[in-house]
């Protein structure tokens, strides 16, 4: 039997963080995915001789806004390296990044709503390679330059996550984090947001780290979950029957859910890194970084800590409510408008997100704007209207025609609640009445009957009778003699 619970693993990831700046990291290139191959190349991003490269300012902006967010320490002084290997895709031969001088150091991202927290070593600024294609001829492999040169972010974690369910969470909140921050779209089968998976184990209590295991090429949050448990019980049975495991680079099999051996994994002096000679250091002063604290948006842990303390949301719903940005703002927006905090958060979790999911759209393609939501509420609030006409009349009517008021549509439909007491009365006297035995079984004790007359006062009144004010009638006129 496989001791599989005698060894920790140890696990840390490389995130790489596409920008979603207008142009390339070091020129003018445009940067946008899904163009005609090789279309958004220049002198620069095809590496030709005698080409100096330039800082993008926007760049250094979106990652500072990712270190505050990190609560990394931003370098003041930033150089630049170069970092050597020879592939098709990489037109120079090297590939322009951060080495001595990060421009985020330490921080951390929170997972389980802030229970644990993961360390970051760094985070660097780095140019994409291009991408090889090996499937469109039967005989050659193409190029696509388009993505060389696209500014990355590189979020590397300190060797301290065990589980492959932590390294998930992980993911994750680095997605929902930089979706917030407007500085990536985190859509990994794209390639926007790509993550390799160093993967060791070594004996329980050992301090020493056993030897690393890198699985590239991941194209989902699920599948580096399954890539990181294979390799667990991989080398958990390499280790049991006597062998060692050998420091490589290897790839996931989606469809078998394993890894195979690319090659032997490279070190740092492989790379022949040395500084980069045509480009000054950038320096990052602290009037800079306020400057851009003031243009962050609130952040989801933030969120999630307000909804809970001070809203009195349950961690649950704070956190399907910060799922998103999108979702998030409009429940923003509706709350503006409402201090219903339980009843929009229901609004948003249930009815909207069931027409999202039943139309496939997107929080931001939903047509009813958060204002008409809030009329919502407030109309079943003041008792106008009940809860079931507004989500299954009201609402499908709003959909259609988003520019209505809910209250005209509801005058215009004879939807509005009856809550004029003389009128009712007549109403519940009219149900009791229709019901003399059962009227005297519950002023003999059968108090469940009071749904029965409660029914037969819905229905005399079409729906319209406020249900609160109906209630206290029908108990009121049931208990007198």
């Amino acid at each position: 039997m496989l001791k599989i619970d005698k060894y920790e693993p140890v696990i840390g990831l490389e995130v790489h963080v596409q920008l979603l700046t207008e142009s390339k990291l070091f020129s003018f290139d445009r940067n946008e995915f899904g163009e005609q191959p090789n279309t958004h190349v220049s002198a620069i991003s095809l590496g030709h001789p005698g080409t100096l490269p330039k800082i993008n300012k926007k760049a250094i902006e979106y990652a500072v806004k990712l270190g505050i967010a990190c609560n990394c320490q931003i370098t003041e002084l930033n150089g630049f390296a170069r970092k050597h290997y020879f592939y098709p895709d990489l037109p120079k031969g090297y590939q322009i990044t951060q080495y001595e001088t990060p421009i985020c150091v330490g921080g951390y991202i929170a997972i389980k709503n802030g229970s644990k927290k993961i360390q970051l070593h760094q985070i660097h600024i780095e140019e994409d390679a291009g991408k090889n294609i090996h499937d469109r001829h039967p005989e050659y492999s193409l190029v696509d330059l388009n993505r060389a040169g696209v500014p990355l972010l590189e979020m590397v974690s300190e060797p301290a996550i065990h589980a492959a369910e932590d390294a998930y969470e992980y993911l994750i909140e680095i997605r929902k984090l930089v979706r917030y921050l407007d500085i990536c779209d985190g859509n990994m089968e794209e390639g926007s947001m790509r993550c390799d998976a160093n993967v060791s184990i070594r004996l329980k209590g050992e301090k020493t780290l056993g030897n690393k295991v890198e699985v590239k090429n991941l194209n989902s949050i699920r599948n580096v979950r399954r890539a990181i448990e294979h390799e667990i019980q991989r080398q958990t049975e390499t280790l049991e029957s006597g062998g060692k495991i050998r420091q490589s680079t290897r790839s996931f099999d989606a469809v078998s859910g394993t890894t195979f051996e690319l090659r032997g994994k490279e070190m740092a002096h492989d790379y022949r890194y040395f500084s980069e000679p045509d480009l000054p250091p950038t320096i990052i002063s602290k009037e800079y970084i306020e400057k851009v604290k003031l243009q962050m948006p609130v952040l989801p842990n933030e969120l999630v800590g307000k909804y809970t303390s001070e809203f009195g949301l349950s961690e649950y719903d704070a956190s399907v409510l910060t799922d998103s940005k999108e979702m998030a703002f409009y429940y923003e927006e509706i709350i503006r408008h409402t201090k219903n905090y339980k009843a929009a958060a229901n609004w948003l979790m249930g009815t909207i997100k069931s027409y999202l999911n039943e139309h496939k759209i997107e929080m931001q393609d939903f047509p009813v704007r958060p204002q008409k939501i809030a009329q919502l509420i407030i109309l079943v609030d003041n008792g106008k209207v009940s809860h079931s006409i507004t989500s299954q009349k009201i609402f499908p009517l709003l959909v259609k025609g988003p520019e209505k008021s809910p209250l005209k549509i509801a005058e215009q439909n004879n939807w509005l609640q009856q809550s004029d007491e003389g009128a009712l009365h007549e109403i519940v006297k009219q149900a009791i009445g229709k019901y003399p035995e059962k009227a005297e079984a519950y002023r003999k004790g059968k108090k469940g009957l009071a749904g029965l007359f409660m029914g037969e006062v819905m229905k005399l009144s079409k729906g319209q009778a406020d249900p609160k004010i109906a209630s206290q009638l029908v108990k009121q006129m049931l208990e007198e003699n």
